[in-house]
């Protein structure tokens, strides 16, 4: 049987709102994207939040967010891929079952450059920008989402639906 509370975290483009949305189908589980949370919550995207407020501000809200989606009800939650930058907020994740999706930020960038509505409403987060910015933030990343992940699911060439599989398998 799966924990009642399942997290997924990993950089943009990883799959997790998509492979989170098959996953609580799968297990009869409630879906939760906590970006869209906080954009509906706020009536604005990541993108314009980042341009009026500052990183800062979204990082306060994100966190606010997160801490009322941890709720252990059957849920699948996907959250933004710099949650792991509090360490407050890897205590919470803690509470959870934490899934990372990883893959090569080389395919990363190649399903952000697809997703046109991504591009507009994700800010980029560093001056570098495209591929350059996707490399560094995975290097910096990789052992924040190490310290949190119960369960690590390299999703660079495989379906969506053979994710879900392999997290259900594990």
């Amino acid at each position: 049987m799966a924990p009642p509370l399942l997290f997924l975290v990993g950089l943009r483009g990883s799959g997790k709102s998509t492979i989170g949305q098959k996953l609580s189908q799968r297990l009869g589980y409630a879906f939760f994207d906590a970006d869209q949370v906080l954009e509906q919550r706020l009536g604005q995207t990541i993108q314009q939040i980042f341009a009026q407020h500052g990183e800062p501000y979204f990082r306060d809200w994100e966190q606010t967010i997160l801490e009322e989606l941890a709720q252990p009800a059957n849920r699948v939650v996907a959250t933004g891929g710099g949650v792991v930058l509090r360490e407050s907020n890897r205590a919470i994740l803690k509470q959870g079952f934490v899934i990372w999706l990883d893959a090569p930020a080389e395919i990363l960038w190649q399903r952000i450059q697809t997703d046109t509505a991504n591009q507009q409403r994700r800010p980029n987060l560093t001056s570098l920008g495209g591929l350059a910015e996707l490399q560094q933030l995975a290097q910096s990343r990789r052992p924040l989402y190490q310290q949190v992940a119960n369960l690590c699911i390299p999703v660079g060439s495989v379906s969506p639906d053979d994710a879900v599989n392999a997290i259900l398998a594990s």
